[in-house]
């Protein structure tokens, strides 16, 4: 089924049959034979949706969530070196493509270093490693423990708690960004906005054109600051290795474009923030309570 809720299900059961879905298909990839790091993408994936829905779940979770969230973070996290590398040369090939067939062209030598590290990388952590299978075990025990979650409420009240923190956090941490934000500043808003995309996909048929509009939005909000980061990130690679990936003439010019692609990045995602977090937390949440209650009692309208 989709990555939803559904009128039918209790909150709780919903939350167990969408843990259930997104470990089964994290470890299908995982043990499914296909190219490497499409599989470590999905895996990884499936954990930040896992995770997304603990954090919404939270308020009837109990000790539970501690526990669960740090499993699927450990599992996301031992595949982060192979993800890395990989996104490294996505970032430099979108700032490549930006530049033209003209400019493009001089970045091969940092993208052949970059493709080099990422295929050490795989090797490293997939082959002599056994990450992937190890990874894979992990998520089957976290599977048998689904079943033994005691969500403490059917309704709403269960993930009232969890949304209005993630999208608090969210506007808090676009409220303090300030005259001279970091790119740590940037990545833990991304982090948040990512969250709330994932929440808000859970809860799209609660009102599919509004509430999935606006999962969208955010779900830009966190490519946009996701694109950020990655470019902060590969600029701190290059800067601290020069020589390996050509000297200060290749690089110093190719920094200069990151900065200038971070800049514009930045500017996106402050004008979206702005729109998306208008709403005060308590309002934002007293209409999507709202839009539950009456989403819910559709079916008996139907069937009286």
């Amino acid at each position: 089924m989709a990555y939803c809720f559904t009128p039918e299900e209790t909150v709780p059961e919903g939350v167990r049959r969408i843990a259930l879905e997104q470990i089964d298909k994290a470890e299908a990839a995982l043990t499914g034979g296909k190219e490497r790091h499409k599989a470590v993408h999905n895996a990884r994936k499936g954990c930040k949706k896992i995770r997304a829905l603990l954090r919404l779940a939270r308020g009837g979770l109990g000790n539970a969530y501690a526990r669960e969230n740090a499993c699927f973070r450990d599992a996301q996290r031992r595949l982060s070196a192979v993800r890395d590398a990989s996104v490294m040369v996505e970032a430099l090939d979108k700032l490549a493509g930006r530049q033209g067939s003209d400019g493009a062209g001089g970045f091969a030598p940092v993208r052949n270093v970059l493709v080099e590290r990422c295929e050490r990388a795989s090797a490293e952590h997939l082959e002599q490693e056994r990450t992937t299978e190890e990874v894979a075990a992990m998520l089957r025990e976290a599977r048998g423990r689904v079943e033994t979650w005691t969500l403490r409420s059917p309704g709403f009240k269960v993930l009232r708690p969890g949304l209005h923190k993630v999208y608090r956090d969210g506007a808090k941490r676009f409220a303090t960004l300030g005259e001279a934000p970091t790119a740590h500043d940037f990545h833990d808003w991304r982090k948040q906005a990512k969250y709330l995309s994932y929440d808000l996909k859970l809860l799209t048929p609660v009102w599919p054109g509004t509430v999935g509009a606006l999962a969208g939005e955010f779900g830009e909000l966190g490519s946009l600051l996701g694109d950020e980061h990655d470019l902060a990130v590969l600029r701190c690679m290059l800067e601290a290795d020069e020589q390996a990936f050509g000297g200060p003439t290749l690089v110093r010019p190719l920094a200069g474009m990151i900065e200038q692609r971070r800049s514009e990045l930045q500017a996106a995602s402050r004008m979206l923030g702005a729109r998306l977090y208008l709403d005060r937390p308590k309002a934002f949440m007293g209409r999507m309570e709202a839009w539950w209650d009456m989403w819910k009692a559709e079916p008996a309208s139907r069937a009286a």
